[in-house]
């Protein structure tokens, strides 16, 4: 699961170098991995992690990610 994570990832930065052009760019791109209830956002500006969600000992999914709460506070 870790191999298929890491290469989605490495995917999805390759893709914002080929539509963007450049890492300079001022559109904000949000990325959604997951895997059942495994959940990941990145943006396509330096990769920023946005949030992690993850079931608790209870099944309840929540995210243990901190930041911000918009993907604008980024910029």
């Amino acid at each position: 699961m870790r191999s298929s994570l890491v290469l989605c990832f490495v995917v999805l930065v390759a893709f914002g170098f080929v539509v963007h052009g450049s890492v300079a760019s001022n559109a904000v791109g949000v990325y959604d991995l997951k895997k059942g209830n495994f959940s990941v956002k990145l943006t396509n500006w330096g990769a920023t992690l946005i949030s992690v969600v993850l079931p608790d000992k209870h099944g309840k999914l929540i995210d243990v990610a901190l930041g911000y709460d918009s993907v604008n506070d980024y910029k």
